[in-house]
């Protein structure tokens, strides 16, 4: 996973701004690592795949570090959020 620079940061400032648990759900542990922003689409196209670039809803994902689930958030709605701070 990549490092985003600050972006993962402030969104995730943003999700605790907002009363946003920052604890995984599966093992209480508060350190994530980030993905690349990306689109997900909500149907797959002609060959199953859901990943695309350019369509569909913009989104970052977060790992846990200790047991790996994957959280999804929307980086247009996080991002105009962080602004407003």
């Amino acid at each position: 996973m990549a490092s985003l620079g600050h972006l993962p940061d402030e969104l995730l400032q943003t999700l605790a701004d907002r009363g946003i648990r920052q604890q995984c759900p599966f093992c209480d542990n508060d350190k994530w690592l980030s993905t690349e922003p990306a689109f997900v689409r909500l149907d797959p196209d002609a060959r199953g795949d859901f990943l695309t670039t350019g369509e569909g809803l913009p989104m970052i994902a977060f790992a846990c570090t200790n047991c790996g689930f994957i959280r999804q958030h929307s980086t247009s709605i996080l991002h105009r959020n962080a602004l407003r701070r």
